[in-house]
């Protein structure tokens, strides 16, 4: 089964840096936080990262809404080789064992501008067995994503934006499978493949299922 078979992926290396490519900025939606990051994050529109050691932030954000209250959260889980988990860092469990990945700290109510939840990761210390990393966001709260009123994940480095996605307008799930960050080992690159589906769960330990099942039926190009 072949879900994105022909498309483009993130190279992590450094050929581009980020923001060079204007078309880009031209798929943004109407959401005022993904236009401040510059670059819309879809199926399809992606960038290169243009560093040495490739350090990627995951930037969650959501604003507080009048009749619902959200609390998101954002995770990333990892996997060997064989899609078996191999480790997740998520607001109860802040650090991966090797220490690459830290999440900064775990926001319940989306109060504040710009990014409500930060997770670091440096992939170049992963751990080796670790092939793929899988970026997610859960509402705790049992919420669905389809009523939330204004909400982005993005990923950013220490040059500038990557990419951002819109939550609003989520379809009717308390969870969002962003992408996943796996490592090429013929190139010796890491790369990015953008998958953005809807998942079950409200937290990582939850939502582990739906992203394996994903993992074993998407064909990620080389």
């Amino acid at each position: 089964r072949a879900f994105l078979k022909d498309a483009p992926i993130i190279v992590l290396d450094e050929a581009t840096p980020a923001l060079d490519n204007k078309a880009d900025a031209a798929q943004i939606d109407s959401d005022s936080e993904c236009k401040a990051f510059g670059i819309a994050y879809a199926k399809g529109i992606l960038k290169t990262l243009g560093i040495k050691e490739p350090e990627v932030f995951v930037g969650l954000g959501w604003d507080v809404g009048t009749q619902q209250t959200f609390d998101l959260d954002s995770s990333i889980i990892l996997f060997d080789g064989g899609n078996n988990v191999v480790d997740m860092v998520y607001h109860k469990q802040p650090n991966s064992q090797d220490l690459a990945i830290a999440h900064q700290g775990d926001n319940k109510l989306g109060f504040g501008e710009g990014d409500d939840e930060i997770i670091s990761v440096l992939l170049s210390q992963l751990n080796p067995s670790i092939t793929s990393a899988a970026v997610i966001v859960n509402s705790f709260k049992g919420n669905s994503l389809i009523d939330l009123r204004s909400g982005f994940i993005r990923l950013f480095d220490d040059v500038g934006p990557i990419g951002c996605h819109i939550l609003s307008g989520s379809k009717d799930s308390t969870g969002l499978f962003l992408g996943i960050f796996r490592m090429d080992y013929g190139s010796n690159m890491w790369k990015f493949q953008a998958l953005i589906e809807p998942i079950k769960g409200i937290q990582a330990t939850e939502s582990v299922n739906d992203v394996k099942f994903l993992l074993d039926n998407y064909i990620l190009p080389n």
